[in-house]
């Protein structure tokens, strides 16, 4: 599982992901940024599921498509062929589902653009290709609501897709998404968020990607989140070495 939290802002697309890498019973092996860009244009890749399926969407996209609007015009096709072609190993995964996240920045309409694949269900929903404008991975239920509230962190009721902040907003998202346990079907539980908030930033012509928070995560070792609170707030000289860094 990936912490994948997408927002369209109106001059750019911004993309929080996580960065630990665990076994089947949770426990971390490795920490690496899991937005992947894809050469040749403005947009990265992040997946729900297996995280190496990121890695190879993006060399194969380079490859295929003819810059973001092509592959926003040409992949829904692509990707269904993949996903009926490769059923059966996705239900032998375990997670029984993958999610493929896109966000770029489309020439065409001079706008930022988010895309989800998402494929087949365990309880039969068939595979469907979203463009959206907003998206947060893993989901926010009641319980997040009401945890988020307490910080105004919440999506479309404490900020929009104008004033939404990364360094507030995103970092108090990904904290409590930190704090949801996970239940797999072969009975492991864990937690799934960790190592570091990578933010990934799209505009016209530029990707560009920083860590804006850490965790104290160790290789060998399961996730464990802090107790409930707000987030350490980044200072201010800090925060604008990392907005030049991206501007």
């Amino acid at each position: 599982m990936t912490a994948i939290n997408v927002f369209r802002m109106p001059d750019r697309v911004v993309m929080l992901t996580d960065a630990a890498f665990y076994d089947r019973e949770f426990v971390v092996h490795s920490f690496a940024d899991k937005a992947v860009p894809i050469e040749g244009m403005d947009a990265v890749v992040a997946v729900r599921g297996l995280a190496q399926l990121a890695f190879d969407f993006a060399a194969r996209a380079a490859q295929r498509y003819i810059g973001f609007d092509d592959l926003a015009e040409r992949a829904e096709a692509d990707l269904m062929e993949w996903e009926e072609a490769n059923a059966a190993d996705i239900e032998a995964d375990g997670f029984h589902q993958f999610e493929i996240v896109i966000a770029g920045w489309s020439q065409k309409e001079r706008s930022g653009k988010i895309l989800r694949f998402q494929t087949r269900t365990s309880e039969g929903d068939p595979a469907s290709f979203d463009a959206l404008a907003m998206y947060n991975l893993p989901f926010l239920d009641e319980e997040a609501d009401a945890e988020l509230a307490r910080v105004r962190s919440r999506p479309a009721k404490d900020f929009n897709q104008t004033t939404f902040d990364a360094f507030s907003h995103g970092v108090q998202i990904m904290e409590c998404q930190r704090r949801m346990l996970c239940e797999t079907p072969w009975g492991a539980e864990g937690h799934l968020v960790g190592g570091h908030v990578l933010l990934t930033e799209i505009r016209p012509g530029k990707v560009t990607q920083s860590v804006i928070h850490r965790w104290d995560d160790l290789i060998g070792e399961k996730i464990q989140p802090a107790p409930l609170k707000a987030a350490a707030p980044m200072s201010r000289a800090e925060r604008r070495r990392i907005e030049r860094m991206a501007a």
